[in-house]
């Protein structure tokens, strides 16, 4: 990834799931990445989406999933995250 793992979920969420996929095996990466999700879903009250949601988004739309991403983390910390 060249960064770290942080940064690379919120700036290329893409490129943070391929590189679980690399480590965990394509299932595994899915697995692990609807549980990071589903955690920040919780503690974002973004009850309105699901893992499977951003999951999905992800592999339709990057940025799109990007923008999700980082509107649970704006919730979860009360400002912008940029």
């Amino acid at each position: 990834m060249g960064e770290d793992p942080i940064t690379a979920f919120l700036r290329r969420p893409r490129d943070f799931y391929q590189a679980l996929s690399a480590f965990f095996g394509e299932s595994g990466a899915a697995v692990t990445f609807k549980i990071i999700c589903g955690r920040l879903i919780l503690l974002s009250g973004s009850e309105e989406l699901t893992p499977d949601d951003v999951y999905n988004l992800l592999m339709r739309d990057e940025n799109a999933a990007r923008r999700v991403i980082i509107e649970m983390l704006e919730k979860l910390v009360g400002e912008k995250v940029r």
